[in-house]
């Protein structure tokens, strides 16, 4: 690797803040969906939990999300709950929380709750199948629908001697 290339490319460094630090995601939100083109209106309960949450993936995940969204309410023009990912969707079947972020921005407890049962039921399910089929991370992975590599990963992570 030449480190000299990095810095031809890298001749100006801009951070940017997390948008989970943003006081003005709410409105950055509707200016993104405006961007969008014509379509559909945000429904305020969806634009709460979009706001509220921490966004780990930042700004990428918040314009793909948006686009989901965009797609997904095609000719019908409605979004609903039930379009939004995973782990935006427990969020909002979660207590309302203020749409109106203040000052120091926090996440919506459920998320990480939630992420945490989760992670739980993984390492469950991975030990549970590893055991039910004597080690045999293929035969594991097949019955969790996922692939060796996810379980081979799982379980080093678990501390598990490795598996066949």
């Amino acid at each position: 690797m030449r480190p000299d290339l990095y810095f031809r490319i890298a001749e100006y460094t801009v951070t940017l803040e997390p948008l989970r630090a943003r006081a003005d995601r709410l409105e950055l939100l509707r200016e993104l969906w405006a961007a969008q083109g014509a379509g559909p209106a945000l429904p305020p309960a969806i634009e709460a939990v979009l706001a509220a949450y921490s966004w780990p993936g930042n700004y990428r995940q918040l314009a793909s999300v948006l686009r989901t969204l965009h797609v997904l309410a095609g000719p019908a023009g409605r979004v609903d709950a039930d379009m939004l990912p995973a782990q935006l969707r427990g969020a909002a079947s979660a207590p309302k929380i203020d749409a109106q972020p203040s000052g120091a921005a926090t996440s919506a407890p459920a998320p990480a709750s939630a992420s945490g049962a989760l992670h739980a039921m993984t390492d469950a399910a991975i030990r549970g199948a590893l055991a039910e089929n004597g080690g045999s991370v293929s035969r594991a992975a097949r019955a969790l629908g996922v692939h060796r590599s996810t379980v081979y990963r799982r379980a080093a992570a678990l501390g598990l001697a490795r598996p066949k």
